[in-house]
């Protein structure tokens, strides 16, 4: 976001949710017994030897859930003492951060 607003916050959490957890295609992962497409994933990842640390597209979830798709709670509360500072624009700089390493070295280790 280009200022420290919530409502830029939420549209940012919103689209990158959208595009990096929505898109996951379960489909693809039919034979992969376990529930959730970030889940199902890192199964199918850890299947072929691949070992990933989702831990960014499970943050940008939680805070889908907590902040911007249901009112903001405990879950909320949580968030802002471990992932969230507060800070809307660090916070959305940290995590697209923490992000990209992940396709970083996600995509690194599918090169191989």
């Amino acid at each position: 976001p280009s200022s420290d607003s919530r409502e830029e916050f939420d549209t940012v959490i919103l689209h990158l949710t959208k595009y990096l957890v929505d898109y996951i295609e379960e489909a693809q992962f039919k034979d992969v017994e376990v529930s959730g497409s970030i889940n199902k994933l890192e199964k199918r990842l850890a299947d072929k030897g691949i070992e990933a640390d989702l831990s960014p597209l499970r943050d940008l979830q939680n805070i889908r859930s907590a902040c911007t798709a249901h009112s903001r709670g405990r879950n909320y509360d949580r968030l802002r003492n471990t992932v969230l500072t507060g800070d809307c624009v660090r916070d959305i700089s940290d995590l697209v951060k923490r992000l990209s390493t992940m396709l970083e070295v996600l995509s690194a280790s599918l090169s191989n």
